[in-house]
């Protein structure tokens, strides 16, 4: 019992940690779940961006080379609102991702050099001088700053494009190992929990039997006599069976405890309550020790005569055991007094009056010099 009542300590505790590891993990998986998220957003984000600021800058390159060519205030108007569009587009990179505002600092003065050389062109155009305008777009200084300009965008726009994919990458590994010991974890709970239910339902069991065993004899005690009594003589009188009951008491046992000792006697009747159960096998034969030296037998039988060879069977297997009882006056070895009672299909009896009528039947045994079998009668009334 101490053993089981540890095991279920243990079992709770295991069951009480795994949930608050589940909890954890589950709690670490929803943490990086929205890591993940928050990191693939801010990359499609700065994907979307990175174009649009290659656009916008593409654009804004465009209108002030075409402006030079039409002196179309059209182009000059679209210039001017593409230099707004790209400095939004850059703000809104800066606060997605601070390390833009670095290479904004580092390309200020590309881009003022650029910004410079697109006034100029716009100036000139204004005073007629087309072809100075154009040289001013299309020169060496302009291209190499441009370039320079659009490569050190790139390549800080991809080295964060890099570090967030490295960062997805590392939670999503994160997020699988998780979720693999979350399962597990989850795997592992189940398979306890179903051992702790099992066990708890062995353990029941157990405690049930404790309730209706006999633990010296392992027959079944008191408390389960009296209702398997009363199903066996329900099922018979809807069976329309006969139902035996026999009630078999140890000769002279008091007088054996006191001269052998407690120990011996409780190795008879050990030995006694295994005979019972070894010699009847049948499905529909119950053994019992209902108290002390007292023992019953309950049984379904075609006949009469049946039921008596079967308990005495029972005797003289026990008289073969020749155990010695020097307080036994008639033999001189065990012995049992039986008294044995029927209830036949168009009787009219109650358990109660059935176990009277077996008892006295028992006395009578008794009565008449022990180690013999009284079936009742009507004159044992």
């Amino acid at each position: 019992m101490k053993k089981g009542r540890k095991q279920q300590r243990m079992l709770l505790i295991v069951l009480t940690l795994s949930m608050f590891l589940m909890i954890a993990l589950a709690s670490t998986i929803l943490y990086h779940s929205e890591r993940y998220s928050a990191a693939s957003e801010k990359l499609h984000k700065l994907s979307e961006l990175t174009n649009k600021i290659i656009y916008h800058d593409e654009a804004l390159t465009t209108s002030a080379r075409m402006y030079s060519f039409r002196n179309d205030p059209q182009w000059l108007i679209r210039y001017e609102s593409q230099v707004v569009v790209l400095d939004k587009a850059l703000a809104e990179a800066v606060k997605i991702e601070p390390m833009i505002n670095e290479v904004i600092q580092n390309t200020t003065e590309i881009n003022r050099q650029l910004i410079n050389l697109e006034a100029q062109s716009i100036a000139h155009v204004k005073n007629g001088e087309y072809q100075i305008a154009q040289g001013l777009l299309y020169s060496e200084q302009y291209l190499a700053l441009k370039k320079s300009y659009s490569e050190q965008m790139e390549l800080a726009f991809s080295k964060i494009r890099m570090q967030s994919e490295a960062l997805i990458k590392n939670h999503d590994k994160q997020y699988q190992i998780f979720v693999f010991i979350l399962t597990l974890l989850g795997m592992g709970f189940v398979a306890v929990w179903f051992y702790l239910l099992n066990f708890l339902r062995l353990n029941n069991k157990y405690l049930s039997g404790l309730i209706t065993t006999d633990e010296l004899t392992s027959l079944s005690n008191r408390r389960s006599f009296d209702e398997v009594l009363k199903r066996e003589l329900h099922r018979s009188i809807r069976d329309e069976k006969t139902l035996m009951l026999a009630i078999i008491d140890i000769d002279y046992f008091k007088k054996y405890n006191d001269y052998y000792g407690h120990p011996k006697g409780d190795q008879v009747l050990g030995l006694f309550g295994k005979l019972i159960k070894r010699t009847l096998r049948r499905a529909s034969d119950f053994g019992f020790r209902i108290g002390g030296e007292e023992f019953a037998v309950i049984t379904i039988v075609e006949t009469q005569q049946d039921g008596i060879a079967a308990i005495k069977k029972v005797m003289r297997k026990l008289a073969a055991k020749k155990i010695e009882h020097e307080a036994n006056p008639d033999s001189g070895i065990i012995t049992v007094s039986v008294g044995v009672a029927y209830h036949h299909a168009e009787d009219i009896m109650t358990d109660e009056e059935l176990y009277v009528a077996a008892d006295k039947a028992l006395y009578k045994a008794k009565e008449q010099g022990r180690n013999q079998l009284v079936e009742y009668s009507t004159e044992l009334k």
